[in-house]
């Protein structure tokens, strides 16, 4: 601890100097044209939405009627794929029953005894028929432009994954707010990330990968 408006000024100025560094690299990426955009691939790639679920019962439906409707409005081919991970509750007949109910999208539940999330992604995974893997939770729901703008990305061989931004469906308190704030700071941090190419992790939650890559590392 110390006195000294010396000290002060300079520990004020490193955590500013460190924190403002995620929003100069956001303006950098954003001056760029990314490779996407330069070449954009005219080729549709088939998309594979892969979801472990355990006791689900509450979510499972809203999340597989969000990927329906944004199969809508994606030209390619859009698969679902949802592993009933030993669910105890009604999670294995209402997924079955929504995925019976799919207008644009193509889905097939698969049940196996409770393995663990770990198990269940690897066990969709190499039943998964996409070129690329979209990863979410069985209690999310995802816009419904958002397959096309994720899958655009890939037209670059050079991206094995894309992240998109979550937030919470709900905004009752001034916790969920700050949340809110956390993940808009967390899109910063992920510009300065990739522009030294050293993105440190991907949320469980919404993440999008090329299969080849993952298949390539291990998958999960």
């Amino acid at each position: 601890k110390t006195d000294s408006p010396v000290a002060s000024y300079l520990s004020v100025n490193i955590i500013t100097t460190l924190s403002f560094r995620y929003f100069i690299s956001y303006f950098i990426y954003e001056s760029k044209t990314p490779y996407w955009a330069r070449n954009a691939n005219s080729s549709l790639l088939s998309v594979t939405f892969l979801l472990p679920a355990y006791n689900e019962e509450e979510h499972i439906r809203r999340s597989i009627e969000s990927i329906d409707s944004a199969a809508l409005r994606y030209v390619g081919r859009t698969e679902i794929i949802i592993v009933n991970d030993g669910s105890t509750d009604n999670t294995k007949k209402i997924a079955s029953e929504a995925i019976l109910r799919l207008k644009y999208a193509s889905g097939t539940v698969y049940n196996i005894p409770n393995s663990g999330r770990g198990y269940a992604l690897q066990y969709g995974l190499k039943r998964a028929t996409g070129d690329v893997i979209f990863r979410i939770d069985s209690d999310s729901v995802i816009n419904k432009n958002s397959i096309e703008p994720i899958v655009r990305h890939f037209s670059d061989p050079r991206v094995g994954s894309v992240s998109g931004l979550i937030l919470p469906l709900e905004e009752k308190n001034w916790i969920q707010k700050l949340w809110i704030l956390q993940f808009y700071l967390l899109t910063f941090y992920r510009r300065e990330w990739e522009l030294i190419d050293s993105v440190l992790s991907q949320p469980g939650a919404f993440s999008v990968f090329r299969k080849d890559a993952l298949l390539r590392v291990g998958g999960w």
